[in-house]
């Protein structure tokens, strides 16, 4: 079996894919868009409105798959992406296998599991390790919003991550950093889109919104993306940028449930 060719712009990556070992056995909608919004950031090296850069960033993918998402972020010139999994022994093969596939990136790509279910601090621990004792400064993730109970799970990881200090890692207390996550999934059931957004405010995290003519919002991003050299059919996907809630935020949701 060959491994996909996935293209974005100029840059290309290979992945397996094995149907039938699981959802996050094949590359989704959602993670080709993330792909290409990423690249479209890079061209101005940050996220949108935020000080975050691409390239030489350390990142984290939570719920990689068969890892596109992040093994093109590395393309696109970030220093380090950890690519996290659930503890599964396949899943970890599938996902280290296509990180080897790319043999021009492996030493920038980093693959352990991750439990969403996990102790948080155990996890922030698990990810810093592979970054040298520091925190992801950009989190990212795709298709993993496709039930009530998996977004849940998702929103209270990624709220660990974007409200921890450096002491949940290592050491004293130091200034949290302006850390965003950038979320891309196909909108499947109201039920889990809602669940999402009823998380992100539960767990104090805000939406940064884009400009409306970039196309990609709260609402749905479409956009076409070549993989395998055709035209995949546009689908409803939504993508938004997320950060921790300020106190200096209008209508700021004390977190007080992610620990």
């Amino acid at each position: 079996m060959a491994p996909k060719h996935f293209k974005v712009g100029a840059y290309s990556v290979y992945a397996y894919e094995v149907p039938g070992l699981g959802l996050g056995s094949s590359a989704w909608a959602g993670s080709l868009v993330l792909s290409h919004f990423l690249q479209s950031e890079a061209s101005s090296n940050h996220i949108h409105a935020h000080p975050v850069p691409i390239r030489g960033v350390q990142a984290l993918e939570l719920g990689a798959g068969v890892g596109v998402p992040g093994i093109m972020l590395a393309a696109f010139g970030a220093k380090k992406v950890v690519l996290t999994e659930r503890d599964d022994l396949p899943a970890l093969e599938l996902l280290r296998r296509n990180v080897d596939e790319n043999t021009r990136l492996a030493s920038r790509l980093v693959v352990c599991a991750l439990d969403w279910e996990a102790p948080a601090e155990r996890s922030i621990r698990r990810v810093c390790k592979s970054l040298a004792g520091d925190l992801p400064e950009l989190l990212i993730a795709s298709d993993v919003v496709y039930s009530p109970d998996t977004a849940r799970s998702f929103v209270r990881t990624l709220a660990a991550f974007l409200h921890a200090s450096t002491s949940s890692a290592h050491g004293p207390e130091q200034a949290r950093p302006h850390r965003v996550g950038v979320v891309s999934y196909t909108q499947r059931s109201s039920d889990s889109h809602a669940a999402f957004m009823t998380g992100l405010q539960d767990y104090a995290l805000c939406i940064v919104r884009r400009e409306c003519e970039h196309g990609i919002e709260e609402t749905a991003a479409k956009m076409r993306v070549s993989r395998d050299g055709q035209q995949w059919q546009q689908q409803h996907v939504v993508l938004v940028i997320v950060r921790a809630q300020h106190s200096t935020d209008s209508g700021t949701v004390c977190c007080t449930n992610w620990s």
